[in-house]
C-alpha cells in the first residue's frame, strides 16, 4: 500500500530551488520573508503557514496520484476554479513542472491537427487514386518525380509548422504576466503559472473529432435524405453543437488566461483589457506567420526549384 501523501513535503521537493522560502500574503501580496507570526504585518490577515507551503496543483503531485489523473485534474481546475492554480503564486513554484504541463498539452492539441492536415494533403497529392501518381513516377520525366517528392515533403513541413504554432500560442500569454510593479520573484512565479492557462487546449482531440465527423456526414449527403424541415433543424443543431464546442473551448482558454493574470499579478483593469484584446490578435498573427507562412514559404521555394529545371 502506498504511504499517504504529505503535500507539504511534495511541494517542497518540487519547488524551484531559486525561490528559497519566500512566501507572499494571499490577501495583499506582502513578502513574508523573515516573518514568524501568524498575521501579515501589512494587512493583518491571518496566515495559514501549512497552506502557504502546500501546492494544490494536482500536476505537482503526479508522482503520487499518477500522470493521467494529475493532468486532467489540473485541466479541470484551470477551467473551473483557477484560483487554486493562481494561489501558488504565494509559494515556491516549479517552472520546470509548468513547462512539462505545457509541452504535454501542446502534443495533445497538435496530434489531431497534424493528423487532419496530413490526411488532407495526402488526399490532394494522390487525388484519391494512387494509380495516377505511380504511373507518373514510373513513366514521367524527372521534373514530375521531383514535384511528387516536394508535394510529399509538404506533409512534414505542415506538421512542423502546426507544432511550432501551437507551441507559440501556449507561451505568448507569459509576456503579460510580469508587470514591473511586482517583485522579480513574484513575476517569475506568475510567468510559470501562466503556462497552465493553455489547459483548455487538452480538449482539442474531442473538438477535432466532432468537426471531422460533422464534415464527414455533410460530405456523404446524409442530411439531404431527410425531409426539408427536419434536415434544416438537424443541420442547425449539429452546427451549433460542433462549432459551439470549438468556440467554447477558445473562449474558455481566453477567460482562464485572464483569470490567471488577474489573480497572479493583481494587476489593474487596464492590463487585463490590454491582454484581453491582444491575446486573440496574437493567436491570429502567429497562425498567419507560422501556421501559414512556413508552408507558403516552402511552396514558393518549390516553385522556384521547379522553374529552374
Amino acid at each position: 500500500m502506498t504511504a499517504p501523501l504529505d503535500i507539504h513535503d511534495a511541494a517542497a521537493k518540487s519547488a524551484d530551488e531559486s525561490d528559497g522560502a519566500d512566501y507572499f500574503c494571499p490577501n495583499c501580496g506582502y513578502s513574508l520573508r523573515g516573518i514568524t507570526s501568524d498575521r501579515c504585518p501589512e494587512c493583518g490577515d491571518v496566515l495559514d503557514w501549512k497552506a502557504l507551503g502546500a501546492s494544490r496543483i494536482p500536476w505537482m503531485h503526479r508522482k503520487h496520484i499518477g500522470v493521467f489523473a494529475a493532468y486532467w485534474r489540473t485541466v479541470w481546475l484551470t477551467m473551473t476554479d483557477s484560483r487554486l492554480i493562481s494561489d501558488d503564486v504565494q509559494r515556491p513554484v516549479s517552472f520546470d513542472d509548468a513547462q512539462k504541463f505545457r509541452r504535454l498539452t501542446v502534443w495533445i492539441a497538435w496530434a489531431p491537427l497534424a493528423l487532419a492536415a496530413s490526411a488532407g494533403l495526402l488526399l490532394l497529392t494522390f487525388d484519391q487514386s494512387t494509380g495516377g501518381v505511380l504511373d507518373a513516377w514510373k513513366n514521367g520525366p524527372r521534373i514530375v518525380r521531383l514535384s511528387i517528392v516536394l508535394q510529399l515533403l509538404l506533409v512534414p513541413i505542415c506538421c512542423l509548422s502546426l507544432y511550432l504554432f501551437v507551441l507559440a500560442i501556449t507561451g505568448v500569454q507569459s509576456y503579460f504576466f510580469h508587470p514591473r510593479s511586482l517583485p522579480v520573484l513574484r513575476q517569475n512565479r506568475a510567468v510559470a503559472l501562466s503556462y497552465y492557462a493553455c489547459a483548455p487546449l487538452a480538449w482539442t482531440p474531442v473538438t477535432a473529432a466532432l468537426i471531422g465527423g460533422y464534415f464527414g456526414v455533410v460530405s456523404t449527403g446524409a442530411f439531404n435524405k431527410l425531409p426539408v424541415t427536419l434536415m434544416l433543424i438537424t443541420w442547425v443543431i449539429a452546427s451549433i453543437l460542433v462549432f459551439g464546442l470549438a468556440l467554447l473551448q477558445t473562449v474558455g482558454w481566453w477567460i482562464s488566461t485572464l483569470r490567471l493574470l488577474a489573480r497572479t499579478t493583481q494587476c489593474g483593469a487596464g492590463r487585463r483589457w490590454t491582454m484581453g484584446f491582444l491575446l486573440p490578435v496574437s493567436w491570429v498573427l502567429l497562425f498567419a506567420i507560422i501556421g501559414v507562412g512556413i508552408p507558403a514559404a516552402f511552396v514558393y521555394c518549390c516553385f522556384v526549384v521547379l522553374s529552374l529545371m
